[in-house]
């Protein structure tokens, strides 16, 4: 997700201090998890190390902590083991170093795939709904970011490299 453009857009605005400080994050993703992994070593503890939240869960809390430089203080989750060894659902709420709150809620037991992250961020909000981003700013104007350069792939960035083209 690095390599995606929508994330590197967000992480500039943010970097370049054009966005303003990170004010909240919202992330809210589910999916089939606990059908689409029974029987899998996904659900021994002991093999995966941990649930929804670990599996796919960590992929939406590492873009999320890249793109804001965010860095967590103290935090707090309910989670549900469906009954079986490891998270299916869980709802944790994060306070963030320099004032930021946050949350995520990642659903193991869902009905399909969806995913929505929101960036509140002084001067610009950012969301993103099934990979497409939206921003609005403080006078109200709302871009739907389409055709983003700057993107890529972890295997075009790999080629890239070996070719002395990109880092």
């Amino acid at each position: 997700r690095h390599f995606q453009a929508e994330f590197r857009y967000i992480k500039a605005k943010i970097e370049s201090g054009e966005a303003g400080a990170v004010q909240y994050v919202q992330v809210f993703q589910t999916q089939e998890w606990l059908r689409g992994t029974k029987g899998t070593w996904r659900q021994i503890k002991a093999l995966s190390g941990g649930g929804q939240l670990n599996d796919s869960g960590s992929h939406v809390v590492d873009i999320v902590l890249w793109v804001t430089g965010l860095t967590p203080e103290r935090v707090s989750a309910v989670m549900q083991d469906k009954g079986t060894e490891v998270d299916i659902n869980s709802s944790t709420s994060i306070a963030f170093k320099g004032g930021a709150v946050g949350s995520v809620a990642i659903v193991g037991d869902g009905m399909n795939w969806h995913e929505d992250i929101t960036i509140l961020c002084e001067n610009m909000a950012f969301f993103v709904r099934d990979g497409k981003l939206t921003i609005t700013d403080r006078d109200k104007n709302r871009l739907k970011a389409e055709h983003l350069s700057g993107g890529s792939t972890p295997d075009q960035n790999f080629i890239d490299a070996i070719r002395g083209v990109a880092p």
